[in-house]
């Protein structure tokens, strides 16, 4: 190989220990890369699941910047997530044991109080309803919707609750035709 030096041309001559350098210098070069591709594959592994890999460890907070969480399984630890369809499960089983309580409840009220026939339009808007008897004014007057039991309210009422004035009832929802009301009372 030649080269200029001062406008003389100079010539190198590489010697065998500069070619053994050179050949140290690329081993060095590949143990370095295969140091990184060993790294990169852990943690591919780790991130995958793959057999004989242990599961991913964050330090942190994960964003997902408004991605979810795909394809996870039934929680068994108090720790652990829970995706949607769990979630719904449950609730459905709970709205479903309320109600057979609130049946019960009915039963059990209806053996001791008396049944009070709730008088009113039903047509999904009407919010105003009567008592066909006068309950006692010491005595409750208990009130089912569709079987569930609704609170007395002094107030403007809630989703499920309703107000009393004598005989008269103002409900916090308004019931179509197919629904139910029940009221029970002492009455004289």
């Amino acid at each position: 190989m030649a080269e200029s030096v001062s406008g003389r041309l100079h010539f190198v001559i590489h010697t065998p220990s500069d070619f053994l350098s050179v050949e140290e210098r690329l081993n060095e070069v590949v143990r370095e890369m295969n140091s990184v591709l060993n790294n990169l594959t852990t943690v591919l592994r780790d991130m995958t699941g793959e057999a004989g890999a242990g599961s991913p460890t964050f330090y942190g907070n994960l964003h997902l910047q408004g991605n979810r969480v795909l394809e996870h399984g039934t929680p068994v630890n108090s720790t652990d997530g829970v995706n949607k369809a769990y979630v719904d499960g449950l609730m459905t089983a709970t709205n479903s044991s309320i109600a057979r309580l609130s049946y019960r409840l009915e039963g059990i009220i209806g053996s001791i109080l008396r049944r009070i026939t709730v008088t009113g339009v039903q047509n999904g808007v009407n919010l105003a309803f009567a008592l066909a008897s006068t309950p006692l004014s010491s005595g409750p007057v208990i009130l089912f919707f569709n079987g569930v039991f609704l609170d007395e309210v002094s107030a403007a009422p809630g989703v499920r609750a309703y107000t009393r004035s004598g005989t008269s009832l103002t409900l916090g929802l308004a019931p179509v035709a197919a629904d139910t009301l029940y009221a029970y009372g002492s009455i004289a």
